[in-house]
């Protein structure tokens, strides 16, 4: 099969689009995962659970018997 240098061109611009779509979409979702105020507007309940679950670790760590 052989195929011209311009179709040779025009896949590799195309795959090259393709991979910066999916670039920018990684990007965001790692931008919206690691954004606490995102975190917090989905999941109200996960940063008392987390402060609580820290807390007590850290007064089992701590605790003298």
């Amino acid at each position: 099969m052989a195929e011209t240098t311009d179709e040779i061109v025009r896949h590799i611009e195309a795959e090259r689009a393709r991979l910066q779509t999916n670039v920018t979409e990684l990007q965001t979702k790692v931008q919206d995962a690691t954004n606490i105020r995102k975190q917090f507007e989905r999941n109200p309940m996960l940063l008392p659970g987390t402060v609580i679950a820290g807390s007590l670790f850290l007064a089992l760590l701590f605790w003298k018997r």
